[in-house]
């Protein structure tokens, strides 16, 4: 993997301000998911079923959160019924 400009300024700005954060946007009326990093447009794609992908994210995501925290916790986001 290969640091872009991209990242070099969003690396630069978070020094700055230490926060960053993400958005994934999905459009019914063209069935595109769109990811926006730090207000920035990374990437859009159009899905025949963009909707499913999008709730598949949201289930991604939070299980990364569940799984994220602290070691000492047992718990798992396979554990959750989803």
């Amino acid at each position: 993997m290969s640091l872009t400009s991209e990242d070099m300024k969003r690396v630069t700005d978070l020094a700055k301000y230490s926060k960053e954060y993400f958005t994934v946007e999905y459009k019914a009326a063209t069935n595109t998911l769109t990811l926006i990093v730090d207000g920035y447009k990374r990437n859009t794609i159009e899905l025949d079923k963009a909707e499913e992908e999008y709730e598949k994210l949201l289930v991604y995501v939070k299980n990364a959160f569940i799984d994220f925290r602290k070691p000492g916790l047992t718990i798992k986001a396979s554990d959750i019924k989803n």
